[in-house]
């Protein structure tokens, strides 16, 4: 059979897992894999006792990004838009473009709006097209926590420009800003790697943690206070390490 290997692997692992996740309730699966020659091809088939696909969404099958049961594929999972493994589109966005590239197939119309949206921001003069395109990109918990940070750092700067900061005052305390981020982002590296520790050694720990204290899990609002007092140290200690306006300037650590 002349077929491309990755390919046909992910085609058979989509359809037997499709086959397994959208399964009937109350029926044991069952799952069929059969192929045959027709002539000089070879006819493969994969056949289950699933919930199926109604006859109206039969002609859509094939659609790129097409779904028949939107909520539930949602729920369960898969290799197309807006599931688990995937919950922003730039995945199957990547998938189609690199299929057209190895394939011969390009999704021209892809290309071309994308090209239309970059004109837009131009004409609107956007400050930044890239920094927008890569939000549009980013999984949305992603660009949010982005957007976060742009919105404290907003903050900051409209507090020190009050201040009257001068050149020296604002770099002090931007480099400061800056190792304060960047210990947060290592502190968060090191409690993911507590937590693959937890896995690992399969310690359930959301299981003996709310039977040592019955404070967890911890309600929201003491979550939002603790992002909260977050952002006001973000800004508070960059802002109280600024500086005499005659210190010298130091080496900016920010490009």
């Amino acid at each position: 059979v002349l077929a491309d290997v990755a390919q046909m692997r992910q085609l058979f692992q989509n359809l037997v897992g499709n086959a397994l996740k959208f399964r009937a309730e109350g029926r044991r699966p069952e799952v069929h894999i059969g192929a045959r020659q027709e002539g000089g091809e070879w006819l493969f088939a994969v056949k289950d006792n699933g919930i199926g696909v109604p006859v109206e969404d039969q002609p859509r099958v094939f659609e790129r990004f097409y779904r028949v049961d939107k909520s539930r594929s949602r729920e369960m999972g898969g290799t197309g838009l807006g599931g688990k493994a995937y919950p922003a589109p730039q995945a199957s966005l990547m998938a189609i473009l690199a299929s057209g590239i190895v394939g011969h197939d390009m999704a021209w119309p892809l290309i071309i709006v994308g090209m239309l949206m970059a004109f837009g921001f131009i004409l609107v003069q956007v400050k930044s097209p890239m920094l927008v395109c890569v939000g549009m990109y980013l999984p949305l918990e992603t660009s949010f926590a982005i957007f976060i940070g742009g919105l404290i750092k907003g903050v900051f700067d409209s507090i020190a420009k009050r201040r009257g900061f001068n050149e020296a005052q604002t770099i002090r305390s931007g480099n400061n800003g800056t190792l304060l981020a960047a210990g947060l982002i290592a502190g968060e590296a090191l409690i993911g790697l507590l937590f693959a520790g937890l896995a690992v050694a399969n310690l359930k720990y959301d299981t003996w943690l709310p039977n040592l204290s019955h404070f967890f899990p911890a309600p929201f609002g003491v979550s939002l206070l603790v992002f909260v007092v977050i952002g006001w140290v973000l800004i508070r200690v960059p802002l109280a390490n600024a500086g005499r306006p005659e210190d010298p300037a130091p080496p900016s650590a920010m490009v």
